[in-house]
C-alpha cells in the first residue's frame, strides 16, 4: 500500500512541475484578449445561442459558441495570428 501513495506522490510532484513550468513561459494559450473585449465577446455569444433557444431556431446561432469560449478562456486564435492582444490594452504584439 505504500507503494501506492509512493506513485501517487511522485505524479503529484511531476504535475505541479509541469503546471509551474506552464505558467512561467505563459501557459499553452496565454490570455490576449481584455476585460472589456471578454464580456462582448460573452454578451454577444450569448445572444446567438438565444436566438438558437428561443427565436428561429437556425444553426446560424451556434456561431455564438466562438465569441462565448473566446469570452470565458480569455484567448482568440485570430488574434495570436494576426498578433494582437486586448489584454492590457490594444497593441500589436511582436513576433
Amino acid at each position: 500500500m505504500s507503494a501506492a501513495f509512493c506513485n501517487v506522490g511522485i505524479a503529484h510532484r511531476q504535475a505541479n512541475t509541469v503546471s509551474n513550468q506552464s505558467s512561467q513561459y505563459g501557459g499553452v494559450m496565454p490570455e490576449n484578449i481584455g476585460t472589456i473585449d471578454r464580456w462582448i465577446r460573452v454578451a454577444i455569444g450569448v445572444a446567438l445561442l438565444g436566438i438558437v433557444a428561443l427565436g428561429p431556431q437556425t444553426a446560424w446561432g451556434y456561431l455564438g459558441l466562438l465569441p462565448l469560449f473566446t469570452g470565458i478562456f480569455g484567448y482568440c486564435p485570430l488574434y495570436r495570428l494576426m498578433g494582437w492582444s486586448t489584454k492590457d490594452r490594444w497593441h500589436r504584439v511582436p513576433a
